[in-house]
């Protein structure tokens, strides 16, 4: 389609991901909760394939320093709600319509 040329010449994958997009998900599979365990590691240990890996959505800080949740599979205990919560965002995730 129309569309999907359009993407592809912008180097924009099926995902909406483009190279900038694609490097900071690479960069931040190497940071983890910034504590005991990278990416890399958790995603070892969960048996997630490495050609996989950089298309599960992570919720992080803006720099990558620190990972909040791994969409589907874990929460940082530093945002897990607990008795002391006030605010809990939802967030919905969506496959491409293309």
């Amino acid at each position: 389609s129309d569309a999907r040329f359009a993407l592809a010449r912008q180097e924009i994958d099926e995902l909406g991901l483009d190279e900038t997009d694609r490097n900071l998900l690479r960069a931040l599979i190497e940071k983890f909760g910034g504590g005991t365990k990278t990416l890399k590691k958790f995603f070892n240990e969960k048996k997630v394939p490495p050609k996989l890996r950089e298309y599960i959505p992570l919720i992080a800080e803006k720099d990558g320093k620190e990972v909040y949740a791994v969409c589907g599979m874990e929460i940082s205990e530093k945002v897990k709600e607990d008795e002391q919560t006030k605010n809990i965002i939802y967030i919905q995730i969506k496959e491409n319509a293309l």
